[in-house]
């Protein structure tokens, strides 16, 4: 169980780290209320969003782990922490893209009907924290076994903050697309679920 004293300090920690470190992300909604993350300015059709202290839970109330069939949402809306439970693994393969959907909303990370973000984190580079993503595609596609024959899967992709040597850099960047930059997190998650056919 969670104090709310150890609670408060956590989100006190994060809001402190989140003004120096990563003060070149900002976080953007268009009409339709879906939100993207970008570094520098909103793209056009979004506007910037103000990233305000969420209500803390009641005292001695941890939401449920996510169902394969019905998740529902974080109580008050909380960011996923580490005592949040993680989406499961057989979203992958199991379950219906409603239920992906669901798991993100139960820990306030973005979807579309394309795709769903299962983890937000930040990665220690040096002095800095480097943000990356991950995400399910909602599509199932045919993925070999290293055992031979194939399985059919939704594929999981990473989208990280772009960075040029040991500095951060504008934009948004995958390994498995080497060499390209995206403007914004969004525009990096649909490159990355096209190429996985």
């Amino acid at each position: 169980m969670v104090s709310t004293t150890r609670l408060l300090a956590v989100l006190g920690c994060l809001a402190l780290g989140a003004g120096t470190a990563d003060a070149d992300i900002l976080r953007c909604k268009d009409g339709a209320g879906l939100v993207t993350y970008t570094q520098g300015s909103c793209p056009a059709g979004t506007q910037a969003v103000n990233a305000q202290a969420p209500e803390a839970p009641a005292v001695g109330k941890v939401a449920p782990p996510p169902q394969a069939s019905a998740a529902a949402p974080v109580p008050g809306g909380l960011p996923p922490t580490d005592e949040t439970p993680e989406c499961p693994a057989t979203l992958a393969a199991q379950g219906s893209d409603a239920d992906v959907r669901a798991c993100a909303k139960s820990r306030s990370l973005p979807s579309t009907p394309g795709w769903a973000q299962l983890r937000d984190r930040f990665v220690p580079m040096g002095a800095r924290k480097r943000w990356t993503g991950d995400y399910l595609c909602l599509k199932f596609v045919e993925l070999p076994q290293p055992a031979g024959g194939v399985a059919r899967a939704r594929p999981l992709v990473t989208v990280s903050a772009a960075m040029r040597g040991e500095s951060m850099a504008p934009g948004f960047e995958s390994p498995a697309l080497k060499g390209q930059v995206f403007p914004t997190k969004v525009a990096a998650v649909e490159a990355l679920c096209a190429a996985r056919k």
